[in-house]
């Protein structure tokens, strides 16, 4: 081609004519119609990936109530502060220059100048990680060893108390459980003995549902009249078509591979004035995750655990005492509405000690029948903290949260299906066995809504589905001893001390 190059500008330099010896021929080539060729619905491409992926995001927001109810008793902004403050101010009486903004507790150190109670706003801040932290979390681990009042969930669920009254004029018994029951008119239910009554195991009918006012509907029933027996030895299960339940504590455990950003929303807040705030989880992977049932997952959890390792107090000595995490029980009598302790020394301890590196976690007491092929969750578990304060000086009060809120990620057929290896092709590895055949419940298409449900409609985008959800983290102060509504006192009392509440209290000229 150089040659060819040459050759023309010698030939055009001397006006001669020249010729390249090359054909220049335009062709095009067919693509060729065969079997593979196909076209494609969108839409229902769309539904095949949507179904198959299971990688979601989780974003939301978080609406925090809370208030420092319980007051520290020594530091810079506490109970001694306020009492040196009053008598050196000729205050007979403190408890009258205490006032609230918002919920939260604070007194004047002059005519405009306020000064906020410990603990602060700034200690309940969830965008600090080093204070609480926001995860994701799936089952981990069902068991039944887990005792109530004496009686293992193995058995059945603790019956700890009982009355025989006149109802309609005839003698019936009210049974009461520390933790809901799941009942409802109708059903049937065991009632056993694991004491000096070992032969005692009868069916009954649940004739009400509630005591005799109707009061206490989850935690009470009645049948009729049952003789000779004592509340301490007794136990229930509800049956279903004579498949009786059983009784776990669930567990759940942190996904490591996730990643969050938890931040404070601009101009949001609650109705208390405390700022909202956002977060976003992403990398949430549960693809060939199980329950404990070796059932694909249906829900997740979203964690939110308060962190007390690194909370310290003004001059740097740790503030909050450990966090623990209990069941709160119907019974009046115990010290702590969430039982973490004991309960009449017949409860195992739960954690003690609650911190955000365990990554694993008490979530609830549940029940689960294999005939209905259903779990119901008989009580979330919750956490407690106090200032080491109050704990080392036995006020017996704290805050209490539920950690765990859950978010669908698949729903189960509410029809169960029953059939035999024989006649029914595709029976799940997860059917329950029932005499010679099987029961189960499909898992539903995320484009199928079942009978009297709708179906999970999140965005599915770049192969993830996208949650989003709403929080309400209610912080509330424990009410020991039944005493909220009687003012300025509880907050600094913390005990059971019967104290007549300050009527005369001074108003805020600020």
């Amino acid at each position: 081609m150089k040659q060819l190059l040459e050759s023309a500008r010698n030939i055009k330099s001397q006006n001669k004519n020249f010729s390249i010896p090359i054909d220049l021929v335009s062709s095009r080539n067919e693509f060729p119609i065969c079997d593979i060729q196909k076209t494609i619905d969108d839409a229902e491409r769309y539904y095949v990936e949507k179904n198959k992926s299971c990688c979601y995001k989780v974003q939301g927001s978080i609406t925090p109530i809370v208030s420092n109810e319980l007051i520290q008793i020594t530091n810079a902004s506490s109970l001694q502060s306020i009492t040196e403050f009053a008598f050196e101010n000729n205050i007979d009486d403190y408890t009258t220059i205490i006032k609230k903004e918002d919920g939260w507790n604070y007194y004047l150190l002059d005519d405009c100048t306020k000064k906020f109670f410990e603990p602060s706003k700034e200690r309940f801040d969830l965008s600090d990680k080093s204070k609480w932290c926001v995860d994701v979390y799936i089952e981990s681990e069902c068991n039944n060893d887990f005792i109530v009042n004496g009686i293992p969930l193995s058995i059945g669920i603790s019956i700890f108390k009982l009355d025989v009254v006149k109802l309609d004029n005839r003698n019936v018994t009210i049974f009461y459980t520390l933790h809901p029951h799941n009942l409802n008119i109708n059903s049937e239910i065991r009632i056993g003995s694991i004491g000096s009554n070992t032969n005692y195991n009868n069916k009954f009918t649940v004739k009400k549902i509630g005591d005799q006012l109707g009061n206490s509907k989850k935690n009470a029933f009645i049948v009729e009249v049952v003789d000779d027996v004592q509340p301490d030895d007794l136990y229930l299960v509800r049956s279903v078509n004579d498949v009786d339940s059983k009784y776990y504590l669930r567990k759940v455990k942190k996904l490591n591979s996730t990643k969050t950003d938890i931040f404070k929303l601009p101009f949001s807040q609650s109705v208390f004035g405390d700022t909202n705030l956002g977060f976003n989880i992403r990398d949430i992977d549960i693809c060939n995750m199980n329950d404990c049932f070796s059932k694909p997952l249906s829900k997740a959890y979203i964690g939110i655990i308060k962190n007390n390792i690194n909370e310290v107090d003004y001059n740097g000595s740790r503030y909050f005492g450990r966090v623990q995490s209990g069941f709160d029980f119907l019974d009046n009598n115990v010290n702590y509405d969430i039982t973490s302790i004991n309960y009449n020394n017949k409860i195992q301890p739960l954690e003690n000690n609650v911190t955000c590196e365990q990554g694993e976690y008490i979530l609830d007491i549940f029940e689960y029948n294999s005939y209905e092929i259903k779990e119901y969750s008989l009580g979330a578990v919750k956490h407690r903290f106090n200032s080491l304060d109050r704990y080392e000086n036995d006020y017996l009060e704290g805050y209490c949260y539920t950690p765990f809120h859950s978010f669908q990620v698949r729903n189960y057929s509410s029809y169960v299906e029953q059939g035999t290896t024989e006649n029914v092709d595709g029976i799940p590895d997860y059917a329950e066995p029932y005499g010679e055949s099987f029961r189960w419940r499909d898992l539903l298409d995320w484009d199928f809504a079942d009978i009297g449900e709708s179906n999970i409609e999140y965005p599915f985008v770049n192969g993830c589905h996208h949650v989003s959800t709403n929080i309400q983290l209610c912080i509330n102060r424990q009410d020991v001893c039944n005493i909220v509504s009687e003012g300025t006192l509880n907050p600094i009392v913390g005990d059971c001390i019967d104290i007549e509440p300050v009527d005369n209290m001074v108003e805020d000229p600020c």
